[in-house]
């Protein structure tokens, strides 16, 4: 009897772990639809299999503002292949924008990008962490990335993160929290180098 429960349990096992993935599958689904993110992932997975050309780059912003994302000039933004958006609703992009290759923006919460900022290969923009004894709590806390900024290779920008008009962020840097305008930050986690006073006079005039 022992032997015969364990055979039919073993040949049941597969088909309740056939229908809670099905089950699965179709709560995710709606979920992502619910929150926007199916037709807009699927847009920017399309957009990262066309080549990686400048001509392809204006296109696939355009991409980018059919998934959701609010450009608010899409026809000056520069988007490379591999860049990447997750909920792509909450994510506002200002004019004359770059960002380039493998560079992925995390929007659980609202991210604002200005214009004229140009963010490099491989890096990471989050608005979620996690609290709780087994991190099971998520923690949404908005970015915010004023004007003329500039953030270098390989940097990651942590929840709640505000970078003023014209921070440069040091390539590989990882930054949290708050920043001072016209400055350059840099080290793991960052710290304020110096001012940018040459680039002030230069704007001023």
């Amino acid at each position: 009897m022992k032997i015969l429960n364990c055979i039919n349990r073993k040949n049941i096992t597969p088909f309740v772990q056939l229908a809670r993935c099905l089950a699965n599958i179709i709560r995710y689904a709606q979920y992502d639809l619910r929150n926007g993110r199916l037709i807009g992932t699927l847009l920017l997975t399309f957009g990262n299999i066309l080549p990686d050309l400048l001509l392809f780059s204006v296109i696939r912003s355009l991409i980018w503002r059919m998934a959701g994302v609010m450009l608010l000039d899409y026809s000056t933004v520069v988007i490379r292949s591999g860049a990447f958006v997750d909920y792509p609703r909450n994510l506002v992009l200002g004019a004359r924008c770059q960002i380039n290759r493998n560079s992925f923006i995390a929007a659980n919460a609202p991210v604002f990008i200005g214009s004229d900022v140009a963010i490099s290969c491989n890096c990471t923009i989050l608005t979620v962490s996690h609290s709780g004894s087994c991190h099971q709590h998520d923690v949404l806390s908005p970015v915010t990335i004023k004007d003329f900024c500039l953030i270098y290779a390989n940097c990651t920008i942590l929840p709640g993160s505000v970078l003023e008009e014209g921070v440069v962020l040091a390539a590989g840097s990882v930054l949290k929290g708050p920043t001072e305008p016209w400055s350059l930050y840099a080290g793991v986690p960052a710290k304020r180098i110096k001012s940018r006073q040459l680039e002030v006079a230069t704007l001023s005039h």
